[in-house]
C-alpha cells in the first residue's frame, strides 16, 4: 500500500491555515468587542460630566447677563435654545444608563447565541424591542460630529444586527386586534 505524501501535506497545510484564520478572527472579534465596550463606557461617563459642566456654565453665564453685549446675548440665547435643560426627563435614560442597558441586552443575546437557544415568538419580539430601544436611547447621547463616537455607534449597530441575524430575530409583527376594512371605518 502506497501512501501519497503530497495530499497529506496539502491537507495539513489547509488545516493549519483554517485553524490560524479561525484563531485570528476570534482574536480580532474579541479585540473589537473590548474596544467597543471601552468606548461606550467612556461615552457614558463623558456625557454625564459634560451635562453637569454645561449646567454650571449656564449658571455662571446667567449671573453676568447685564454686562454682556447684544451679540453675546444672542449667542447665549442660541445656546440655551439648543441645549437640553439640566433636569431632563425623568423617564429618559441618561448616557450611562443607556449604555448599560445596551450592553446588558447584547450580553443576553450573546449568551443565547452561544447556547444555540431557539427563541419563541414572544421572546424574539422582546429581545428585538429591547435591543433597538436601548440602541436608540444610546444613540441619542452620541455626538454625531465626533468621528470616534460615530464609529463606536456604527460598531455597536453592526454587533447588534449580527446577533439578531444569528438568532434569527426579526421585527415583530404589529399587533392588530382585528381587521377593519375601509368600508367599515
Amino acid at each position: 500500500m502506497k501512501v501519497r505524501v503530497l495530499p497529506l501535506i496539502l491537507a495539513g497545510v489547509g488545516l493549519t491555515l483554517g485553524i490560524s484564520l479561525w484563531l485570528w478572527r476570534s482574536h480580532t472579534e474579541r479585540r473589537d468587542e473590548r474596544e467597543l465596550d471601552q468606548g461606550l463606557s467612556e461615552i457614558g461617563q463623558g456625557q454625564r460630566r459634560e451635562r453637569s459642566g454645561r449646567a454650571r456654565a449656564n449658571d455662571s453665564e446667567n449671573s453676568g447677563l447685564g454686562r454682556r453685549t447684544a451679540s453675546a446675548h444672542e449667542e447665549i440665547a442660541r445656546e440655551l435654545v439648543f441645549t437640553p435643560p439640566p433636569g431632563g426627563d425623568p423617564g429618559e435614560l441618561d448616557a450611562q444608563e443607556s449604555v448599560e442597558a445596551f450592553t446588558e441586552v447584547m450580553d443576553e443575546l450573546e449568551q443565547a447565541a452561544d447556547d444555540d437557544r431557539k427563541l419563541d415568538r414572544e421572546e424574539s419580539a422582546e429581545y428585538y424591542n429591547r435591543a433597538n430601544g436601548s440602541f436608540k436611547a444610546m444613540s441619542a447621547w452620541i455626538d454625531g460630529n465626533d468621528p470616534r463616537q460615530r464609529g463606536l455607534l456604527e460598531k455597536a449597530h453592526k454587533q447588534m444586527l449580527d446577533l439578531l441575524r444569528r438568532l434569527d430575530i426579526r421585527p415583530p409583527a404589529p399587533k392588530i386586534d382585528e381587521f377593519v376594512s375601509a368600508r367599515d371605518r
